[in-house]
């Protein structure tokens, strides 16, 4: 789905693009991955969907898998740097509050 202008859309703050590819084939270089765009894709066998943000990114996940893909995230990335967010709320990422 693709909606190139945002005010096409009473109330939205960005236009949404989503695309439904393998989690290899996902551009996430910033000029790329821009706010706005959304990916649906696996990960860790599990289904996700990533969302680009003002502020960052949104990952989300079913309920079920939710506690698996964290731990499993949180231990795969710590070695890159990749630190939890204490009090982040979608709010607070998507740019309509600021911290």
């Amino acid at each position: 789905m693709s909606v190139p202008d945002s005010s096409a859309m009473p109330g939205a703050a960005v236009g949404v693009t989503c695309a439904a590819l393998p989690a290899d084939l996902i551009e996430l270089h910033p000029d790329a991955f821009t706010p706005g765009r959304v990916a649906a894709s696996h990960m860790a066998q599990v289904p996700v969907t990533l969302a680009a943000l003002p502020a960052g990114w949104l990952l989300l996940t079913p309920s079920t898998t939710a506690r698996h893909f964290r731990e499993w995230l949180a231990s795969t990335a710590r070695p890159f740097g990749l630190a939890a967010r204490t009090g982040a709320t979608v709010a607070s990422v998507s740019g309509e509050i600021t911290q």
